[in-house]
Order: structure tokens, then C-alpha cells, then sequence
């Protein structure tokens, strides 16, 4: 499962038009616009991972996601709610929670947070004489750099924590 949530980048923008206010095919008229995106942005990664020992090792877990993917009343909307929430596992869930306990014991998860710059602009125009001619360029240019890498480490207790990618890279 894969959560990723984008912050940043400024926008404005600003347009102008007019006509001559006559109808049909005496109508002349155009129009001119810009538009601009400047700015921060940050992106966080979170990705949690879940995998099975092959063959009867891993059935019982495969069988409690199995039934976690498949649930049904009060539960239907769990596995949607894991995509949208935070839910990487640095708790122990209670004993109505099987699925979170199997991705708290065996479960990996890192937060990756990415910074950068965006710089993007568009300019148009319309013109009206009778017959429309319009034109419409944009550009945009976006550098992301990995600024911060970390890892679920292992559980200690009722909890996990991130730790930095140096840890685990040892």
C-alpha cells in the first residue's frame, strides 16, 4: 500500500476580454490570459508492505488478508481507509484486528519526503472576428529531491518506530 500526498506550489492568475456587444455574425471580440504556478512543494511517500512465506508456511496469514481484502459490514470500507489514512503500523492493534496485528509483526514501511521547486506558467489569447483563432502554451518545470528517508524499524514491545535509511543501510 502506497499513500502519497502532495503540498505546495503557489498559484495566480489573470485574464482579460472584451466585445463590441454585437450579436452573431457582427460580433468581434477577444480575450487574453496568463496563468503561473511558483513555488515549494513537498511530497511524502509512505509505503507499507506486507509479504507471505510461499506455500503452507504462509497460509494463515494469507488467509487473514484474504479475508481483511474481502470484508464485509462495518469493515467494507477498511482496506480503502488504509490507502487514504495514515495507518503504518507503530502500534500494536487489538485482538479485533487481525490484519493490522499480521502488518505490525511482519510488515515493512518506509517515509520518504521529497522537496522541491515547481515553475510553471500559461499564456493565451482569443480573437473573435467572425471566425475564432486561439492559441494556448504552456510550460513546467519540477525538480524533487529526496530529503528525508526513513524505516519502520523492528517492533520493540507494543511499538515501532522510523529510524533513519542510515540505520537500515548498515
Amino acid at each position: 500500500m502506497t499513500r502519497t500526498v502532495e503540498q505546495g506550489g503557489q498559484k495566480a492568475g489573470a485574464g482579460i476580454g472584451g466585445d463590441n456587444n454585437k450579436p452573431g455574425k457582427d460580433e468581434r471580440g477577444g480575450g487574453v490570459s496568463g496563468k503561473g504556478t511558483d513555488g515549494s512543494t513537498g511530497i511524502e511517500v509512505v509505503t507499507t508492505s506486507l509479504s507471505f512465506d510461499p506455500g503452507p508456511a504462509g497460509d494463515r496469514d494469507r488467509a487473514v488478508a484474504g479475508q481483511w481484502l474481502s470484508s464485509t459490514n462495518e469493515q467494507l470500507a477498511t482496506p480503502f481507509q488504509y490507502m487514504f489514512d495514515d495507518h503504518a503500523p507503530t502500534r500494536r492493534p487489538g485482538a479485533d484486528d487481525p490484519f493490522g496485528r499480521l502488518v505490525f509483526d511482519k510488515g515493512t514501511s518506509s517515509r520518504m519526503t521529497y522537496t522541491g521547486q515547481v515553475n510553471a506558467a500559461e499564456y493565451g489569447f482569443e480573437l473573435n472576428l467572425g471566425l475564432s483563432l486561439g492559441l494556448s502554451v504552456s510550460t513546467e518545470q519540477k525538480a524533487e529531491t529526496l530529503t528525508d528517508a526513513r524505516f519502520l524499524g523492528a517492533p520493540n514491545g507494543d511499538r515501532r518506530s522510523y529510524v533513519p535509511y542510515s540505520y537500515c543501510a548498515e
